[in-house]
């Protein structure tokens, strides 16, 4: 699973587009180089998950990222 995530600034409507956006593109490199056979799903959480505060530029810069689940899938247990 590719997630993608935004700070607070911004509506909550471009900030959801923005990180679906920043998911799927990473999703897409790594279908196109080397990963086409794998499962790999992407998904937006606009400003949700933050890491690290919003209150302050270091924080903001923190939470505008793509983080990846990598997970078992159910065939492999």
């Amino acid at each position: 699973m590719v997630e993608g995530h935004t700070d607070s600034i911004g509506s909550p409507s471009f900030n959801q587009k923005l990180s679906q956006r920043r998911a799927a593109a990473v999703a897409k490199y790594f279908q196109t180089n080397g990963l086409e056979g794998a499962k790999i799903d992407s998904i937006g959480y606009d400003c949700k998950k933050p890491i690290a505060t919003n209150k302050a530029a270091a924080g903001r810069k923190q939470n505008c990222r793509v983080d990846i689940v990598i997970a078992p899938s159910a065939t492999s247990l």
